[in-house]
């Protein structure tokens, strides 16, 4: 006997069409906002209204780097310290000991990269930011020759400070 499901999706055998074609909730907010207002007198769809949101469908908008990065996060209530976990065009985390609130501005130092965006999420100690303005590739890319050389950098100043300790050589020009 034939399955009932067979007849709504063209009845016949074989390969059934996979993909987002095949899942009716898959379609673009566009496409659905211009979808019910097809028969609008006057032709197309109405201006969507300012304060009707896309809706979070569960995929970032950029993919993320995970690094773990000494960073600083510069808030109205000050200058932190925090460990930079993952960074995309349009956003990051960071790890801080005291949270930010959720809507307020900060400007994030790591490296070379200074961005400002607003916290989103803050729970747990991690600070989710959306930056202002999307980031560009080789911002990006730079960060991530930075963590990839972190590692090395970090332990030739060990070694050059253990070496000037040692012979007794005080031209540190780092502040204190």
């Amino acid at each position: 006997m034939a399955d009932p499901d067979d007849r709504k999706n063209g009845g016949g055998a074989g390969p059934q069409k996979a993909g987002p074609a095949a899942r009716p909730d898959a379609c673009s907010f566009e496409a659905a906002w211009n979808r019910n207002f097809e028969e609008e007198p006057g032709g197309g769809a109405p201006e969507r209204p300012a304060g009707l949101a896309i809706p979070n469908t569960g995929r970032r908008a950029a993919p993320r780097l995970r690094v773990s990065l000494p960073a600083q996060l510069i808030s109205i209530e000050g200058n932190q310290p925090c460990v930079l976990m993952n960074l995309s065009r349009t956003g990051a985390q960071v790890a801080l000991i005291d949270a930010v609130r959720r809507g307020e501005g900060a400007v994030l130092r790591c490296a070379s990269l200074e961005v400002f965006g607003e916290v989103i999420r803050s729970e747990f100690g991690l600070n989710a930011l959306r930056f202002e303005e999307a980031l560009s590739d080789d911002q990006v890319l730079a960060i991530r020759h930075y963590y990839e050389t972190f590692e090395d950098r970090e332990r030739r100043a060990l070694i050059d400070t253990a070496r000037k300790w040692v012979t007794g050589d005080t031209s540190d020009e780092r502040p204190f």
